[in-house]
């Protein structure tokens, strides 16, 4: 594998990781909205 594959491949997993991360927030932010709608 050469460097610039190397980059790509590094580069392509924090995008994947960091909507992970998004995606994560984005559903503990609609639990705890839920939730809070819940209890209220």
């Amino acid at each position: 594998m050469n460097q610039n594959n190397l980059l790509a491949t590094l580069q392509e997993n924090r995008l994947m990781q960091t909507e992970e991360q998004v995606t994560n927030f984005e559903n503990a932010r609609t639990y705890a909205t839920g939730t809070a709608i819940a209890n209220y």
